[in-house]
């Protein structure tokens, strides 16, 4: 097996050092990983490094995989588009409208208000009413 850190640490580095990346990597073959790297910075407004353990604010470039990954569990008849979030997620002290469906999610028409600004201060976990650990 090649021996990664030893090669790609330098090759991000250099990149780094010419700001064309600032990010983490991390490459695994099944649960093993092979390879990990932080470079640059997660913030460069507050010159905060990355780390392998920094959360990312990923905003809107998950909403593909994510609707593929929902279209594909509707697929399989786990719910369907008029499914209630609230009960099938189990979030019931939120408050969120029971109202809201899997449909009004992937169009974005819940009424779901923006996330938090946690540049500002705000808490991410602190909208979802303690429930994020339904994601761990």
């Amino acid at each position: 097996m090649t021996d990664f850190k030893n090669t790609l640490d330098p090759y991000f580095e250099e990149r780094t050092a010419n700001t064309e990346f600032s990010g983490v990597v991390r490459i695994t073959r099944g649960t093993e990983e092979i390879y990990a790297g932080a470079f640059g910075y997660a913030s460069q407004n507050w010159k905060i490094p990355n780390a392998l353990d920094i959360r990312f604010d990923t905003a809107s470039i998950t909403k593909l995989f994510t609707s593929v990954a929902v279209l594909q569990q509707i697929d399989q008849g786990a719910f369907n588009l008029q499914t209630g979030v609230i009960d099938y997620l189990g979030i019931k002290d939120t408050t969120i409208s029971k109202d809201v469906t899997v449909y009004h999610l992937l169009t974005h028409t819940s009424g779901i208000g923006d996330d938090a600004e946690e540049e500002n201060g705000e808490n991410y976990e602190d909208l979802w009413g303690g429930k994020t650990k339904l994601l761990d």
